[in-house]
């Protein structure tokens, strides 16, 4: 059968599984200090409805770190039961463009990609800046790819998740301005790092730069 639990090949040219990737010890800190955040999103996707997030922050405030911890609990087995048997999967929007000849086309690989994701029934879906192929804005744009029409029903699916991100701009002009794609989406919002989650991180690095300089 083509379509056995977790068979996604589409998925795995245009892809990758986030927590296969190594995570260096800076980022690990990051990710202990990003903690509650990681907490909700794991609230969010264990339960029944509504549960695709989409995170929202301006670019550096640590959107893809919170992604790749999440993922990382996935992938060690530290996560929620109801999550134990994911996968975090980050697709690479770059390439499925390059690879288009078209717009159409583009939308139909899109497609592949989101039912192999549903079928498969075991994939969160991680598509970062995800303004860039949704919206108002978007069909506004010649030759632009738009795909809220197709991307609706899965996220309205039980057997598909997805987290997604963008900046507060965007969300507002290629989101919220679609109100049923808007409400098929969690929105959490990600704010620079407190002054006790900075101190965290200070406090693991400061040692390993005295040591390095004194080498």
């Amino acid at each position: 059968d083509d379509w056995a639990y977790g068979y996604t090949p589409t998925l795995d040219a245009y892809g990758k599984e986030v927590a296969v990737r190594s995570v260096q010890s800076e980022e690990h800190m990051h990710i202990l200090a990003r903690k509650e955040e990681i907490e909700e999103i794991e609230t969010i996707l264990a339960r029944s409805g509504k549960n695709n997030i989409v995170l929202v922050g301006e670019s550096g405030v640590g959107k893809t770190s919170i992604v790749y911890g999440f993922a990382q609990k996935v992938y060690t087995g530290a996560t929620r039961p109801e999550l134990m048997h994911k996968r975090v999967f980050q697709l690479d929007v770059t390439m499925v463009l390059a690879r288009s000849k078209d717009a159409s086309s583009a939308i139909e690989l899109f497609e592949k990609i989101l039912l192999e994701c549903e079928r498969a029934g075991n994939v969160i879906l991680v598509i970062e800046n995800i303004h860039n192929v949704v919206g108002p804005q978007q069909r506004e744009e010649v030759g632009a790819v738009d795909i809220s029409g197709i991307l609706l029903p899965y996220l309205q699916s039980e057997r598909f998740q997805m987290i997604a991100t963008t900046d507060h701009a965007s969300y507002h002009s290629n989101i919220e301005r679609t109100p049923s794609l808007a409400s098929a989406f969690e929105k959490e919002e990600v704010r620079e790092m407190n002054e006790e989650q900075t101190l965290f991180i200070l406090e693991d690095i400061a040692p390993k730069l005295e040591r390095k300089q004194n080498r």
